[in-house]
């Protein structure tokens, strides 16, 4: 298992809170299996959401994955 974390910006800068975060395995359009614990016995639910401050974390099976940010306003593919 592999921990992800990052906080989600807005083109200004700003932070986004409260957005939507969608994990995708790369190249996939189904949703990956995501937990809150390092041996992934705890799910999440996917797609997350961002705490007030933009911030969110996860663990997935090591690889690569595709974000799906959604958000009051924008939507974005990181």
């Amino acid at each position: 298992m592999e921990k992800f974390y990052d906080s989600v910006l807005g083109s200004n800068g700003a932070v986004v809170g409260g957005s939507s975060i969608g994990v995708y395995p790369y190249g996939l359009t189904t949703f990956a299996a995501l937990f809150s614990d390092s041996e992934g016995t705890i799910a999440l639910p996917n797609p997350l959401t961002a705490d007030k401050l933009g911030y969110f974390e996860f663990y997935a099976e090591n690889g690569r994955y595709t974000l799906q940010v959604v958000a009051n306003g924008f939507t974005d593919r990181i």
